[in-house]
């Protein structure tokens, strides 16, 4: 009897259970950081806009909260990009 034959599986899972661990522990930098940080406030941002709020707080907020200092054109560059991407996907 072998024992090396079920030892292998579950020292493979193991490896790729820390390889997921390791990747999704790293954090995003540069335009993929921005990106990410966007993704995860668009719902928030689109709310404060469909309750009748501005972009420009709705852009100073999203600066404030998460340390950015993205202009007006920057913001809702980001903003139509997201909603275009949504629309493709149909998660309007």
């Amino acid at each position: 009897m072998n024992t090396m034959t079920n030892e292998i599986p579950v020292a493979a899972s193991a490896a790729l259970e820390k390889l997921k661990l390791a990747l999704q522990s790293q954090v995003p930098s540069g335009t993929a950081r921005r990106t990410a940080d966007f993704k995860e406030a668009y719902p928030l941002i689109e709310h404060h806009l469909a309750c009748g709020g501005s972009q420009k707080a709705a852009c100073d907020q999203f600066n404030a909260a998460y340390g950015y200092k993205f202009h007006q054109p920057q913001f809702r560059k980001l903003l139509n990009a997201e909603r275009k991407w949504r629309a493709e996907r149909g998660d309007e």
